[in-house]
């Protein structure tokens, strides 16, 4: 059999690529518990309450960055051994997410303190552990668990970290297109066939890069990542509902209702096995039908019929006022707490009603000369010419979110604190 015979063992029908063909492995991967698990989590938490088609879930990207892994293979020319690891590694990438994806992140980095990677490293400890993918797999495991681990030391399977993980990967061309695709907006609309016919490898075919005329469809990729970043991934409306439920499980924690000793990362199989028992509805429904529910059931029950806290502040760390920062001595993520802590203790609002928020996706996203520049000797170049998507000082953002009732009072109150450079919105 070769090898584009046995990525055609079956064929799975997706909305963005039509057919995708996958190996007998693949589709007994997909077929797992752990792996189907994915098929009950939405890919953007609570976007859907901003886009109403945000359900997507977590299962058909994996797919779609599987497929995409395969075909940056065939560009660069990869073996078939490290190609069949690649889709492996970029099929299991998110085995390891919990209920609402990046919000459930939070929670258990609350519940873990000092861990900051929760799902990679859940995921890792499910694909070494899982019996039926340890079945399927074999020592295979192994590898793709130190490949999604990004060991700086493997160098016989760097250029597959490169493919599965960097700055121009599997993962972000697949839900660019797929996130756009399912909102039904165009802000992550991005060149896909270009940026694949551009790709290009070191001279030791180590590491992932593009060539010279590929900089102008980068700087495009990069607009997109900024659009589908700040219209959708940090849109208000989402993070609100995200925070609202970050503060739920807080409150359920403290009621009772969930046992916080269940969620604190252990490598037994206790905890994988309560791990793999989460997704968003059963999550929702351990709080919601718990008899010790109180604060945490309320706020789940505004979540669900969008009677969300309102933004009362959103703006940049440069809004915050230098004579504010120079007071307190204090970093603008502290002076913002601080404010929102006497407000609230003034507005006689608890923890949940009025809520201050720093996002730093933004600042993830864009780093100066986050994708080389290879040549057709695989030559790296000299740095491309800076973007001025990577030339703010600063791409972290504030928010405050408040009662609707309140709103206009809080809003009052953080401009009489003087913190910022414009009006409050």
């Amino acid at each position: 059999m070769t090898s584009s015979d046995e990525f055609r063992f079956k064929a799975i029908r997706d909305s963005i690529y039509g057919y995708v063909g996958v190996s007998k492995t693949e589709l007994g991967i997909i077929d797992t518990e752990a792996f189907r698990r994915l098929h009950r989590i939405k890919q953007l938490s609570n976007s859907d309450l901003v886009y109403p088609t945000a359900t997507h879930t977590r299962l058909e990207h994996s797919l779609g960055a599987m497929h995409m892994a395969g075909r940056m293979c065939d560009h660069l020319g990869v073996d078939e051994d490290l190609k069949r690891l690649a889709r492996m590694a970029a099929l299991l990438h998110d085995i390891g997410h919990g209920p609402f994806s990046h919000t459930f992140e939070e929670i258990m980095e609350k519940v873990n303190p000092g861990i900051t990677d929760t799902h990679e490293r859940i995921g890792r400890m499910i694909i070494e552990n899982d019996d039926e993918i340890k079945e399927l797999l074999g020592d295979t495991r192994h590898t793709v668990s130190k490949i999604l681990g990004g060991s700086k030391e493997d160098d016989e399977h760097s250029i597959i970290s490169d493919i599965v993980s960097s700055n121009l990967d599997a993962d972000k061309l697949d839900y660019f297109a797929r996130d756009s695709y399912n909102l039904g907006v165009k802000y992550g609309v991005i060149d896909t066939e270009r940026i694949l016919h551009v790709l290009r490898t070191d001279s030791h075919g180590r590491h992932v890069g593009i060539h010279p005329k590929g900089i102008p469809v980068i700087h495009s990729y990069r607009l997109a990542r900024y659009m589908i970043a700040t219209q959708v991934y940090t849109h208000p409306v989402r993070l609100s509902a995200d925070q609202m439920l970050f503060h739920a499980a807080c409150a359920a924690f403290n009621e009772g209702a969930l046992d916080k000793g269940k969620f604190e990362i252990r490598p037994t199989s206790s905890f994988l096995d309560f791990y793999k028992s989460l997704d968003d509805a059963s999550f929702l429904h351990t709080i919601t039908h718990s008899d010790k529910s109180d604060v945490s059931r309320e706020i789940l029950d505004n979540i669900r019929k969008r009677k969300l806290l309102k933004t009362c502040y959103q703006g940049a760390a440069a809004s915050i006022t230098e004579n504010a920062k120079d007071r307190q001595i204090l970093d603008p993520d502290t002076v913002l707490r601080s404010a929102a802590t006497e407000i609230r203790k003034s507005l006689e609002l608890h923890s949940h009603e009025l809520i201050m928020h720093e996002s730093d996706l933004q600042i993830k996203l864009f780093e100066r000369a986050d994708i080389k520049i290879f040549d057709e000797q695989g030559v790296q170049h000299d740095e491309e010419p800076l973007s001025p998507l990577q030339a703010a000082s600063s791409a972290i953002s504030y928010y405050v979110f408040g009662l609707e009732s309140k709103r206009e009072e809080i809003k009052k109150r953080l401009a009489e604190k003087g913190i910022f450079t414009r009006p409050t919105v």
